[in-house]
């Protein structure tokens, strides 16, 4: 927002808003259930932080202010999945170790190739990394609630053709002429395996709709 509107009137404009909306839902939150959520204090917090540093620095400076909250909070949260995460992992051995790495696998990579890809396709590493993870999510949804698990594809099928289609690239076209297509196919690729996994959820979500509604009807 200071990229568009170096004077900041934009950025404290909708900051303001935000706080105020959020201001009208605590109240009523607080009056109704007589506190507030560890989540709404904190998303007030922010918007208090957020507001305060846009009306004290300057434009250069608050990019670079919100850039470090925004990296120490990822920091922070990533340390935690790691700290508790990984000696679990490593505790289940080799398959799950494996499977660790194959979920980082693309998301890594295409954020490891971005500097060599054309700046306009710099959102097609945002968006493989968007649908692997929420597609993660999806799939450790469908583990826990015992719904068909489809992550052996990507495994066995994706990352395997991503990779070799990459390496073929390199060979015959060199890297800088590879990335691009690695880029676009891995889009592809991400897009197929997320739309599949929705449909999982979205087949799961009906039938536990229809049971409801059954049930429902026979009271």
């Amino acid at each position: 927002m200071t990229d568009m509107s170096p004077d900041k009137t934009v950025l404290i404009a909708f900051l303001s808003g935000a706080l105020l909306a959020t201001l009208f839902l605590a109240a009523a939150l607080y009056w109704k259930d007589g506190h507030l959520s560890t989540r709404l204090q904190t998303a007030l917090g922010l918007l208090v932080f957020g507001l305060v540093i846009g009306l004290l620095l300057r434009p250069p400076h608050i990019i670079i202010t919100y850039g470090l909250v925004m990296l120490g909070i990822t920091l922070v949260s990533g340390s935690q999945y790691l700290i508790i995460g990984l000696p679990e992992c490593l505790k289940q051995g080799l398959p799950a170790l494996g499977r660790l790495v194959a979920s980082l696998m693309l998301p890594l990579l295409s954020l490891a190739l971005m500097p060599l890809a054309p700046g306009e396709l710099s959102s097609l590493v945002v968006l493989i990394v968007a649908l692997e993870f929420g597609s993660q999510g999806l799939d450790m949804w469908a583990m826990q609630e015992g719904e068909t698990n489809i992550s052996w594809a990507k495994r066995h099928i994706l990352i395997p053709v991503a990779l070799l289609l990459l390496l073929l690239g390199c060979v015959f076209y060199g890297l800088k002429s590879a990335v691009p297509v690695f880029l676009w196919i891995t889009t592809g690729l991400c897009i197929c395996y997320t739309v599949a996994n929705i449909r999982i959820y979205w087949r799961a979500a009906c039938r536990t709709h229809n049971l409801l509604k059954e049930h429902g009807t026979s009271k």
